[in-house]
């Protein structure tokens, strides 16, 4: 037993020392068969541990994916590097006051938003996600504003570079106003 652990400590040591991503090979531990010193043929059970692999070594690393945050993604209605927006869907009907849902993935999870109706900045602020980059961290925010000078507008949720602060991820969703929400500009007499 003391030679199958022996054994299993140099092949991780070695495994360890190779540059590959342990996450990707798994444990570098000998199997339930290999502890007991010897398999049924009486050798050592140990390079038969699962994850070491000689032929292994392309040195790939895992794709950069999202981490799954648990939130059902069937629901993204608009998405870049940085956002996934659950809700208001692109085109959605707003009212001077409306949710923002979904997911950041940005830096110290701070971001910014405004809202536009192509005359006028009608709302604007920041926002702290559930957690910050590289995690996707959940948000949940309400625009307020008082009314738009035309039917349409646009929600742009953005985040502010650390090195010069303009605005970078920049996502853009266009949305419509409900009549109420609209204050038409009145033509100079």
């Amino acid at each position: 037993m003391a030679m199958s652990l022996a054994l299993t400590f140099a092949l991780g040591i070695i495994g360890g020392c190779s540059g590959e991503d342990a996450q990707l090979k798994g444990p570098a531990v000998a199997d339930s068969a290999g502890l007991d010193g010897a398999t049924a043929s009486g050798k050592s059970g140990a390079s038969s541990a699962p994850g070491i692999a000689s032929s292994d070594t392309d040195g790939a690393k895992a794709p950069d994916k999202p981490v799954d945050s648990g939130m059902d993604h069937s629901d993204i209605v608009a998405a870049n590097d940085a956002f996934r927006v659950f809700e208001p869907a692109e085109g959605a009907v707003v009212g001077t006051t409306f949710s923002v849902r979904g997911e950041a993935r940005v830096f110290e999870a701070a971001f910014s938003y405004s809202l536009e109706d192509g005359h006028n900045i009608l709302a604007e602020g920041r926002v702290m996600a559930g957690q910050g980059a590289p995690e996707w961290g959940k948000f949940d925010f309400t625009v307020t504003f008082e009314a738009a000078t035309s039917p349409s507008g646009i929600l742009i949720i953005y985040e502010l570079s650390a090195k010069d602060g303009s605005p970078v991820n920049v996502l853009q969703l266009p949305v419509k106003f409900a009549v109420n929400a609209v204050k038409p500009i009145e033509e100079a007499k």
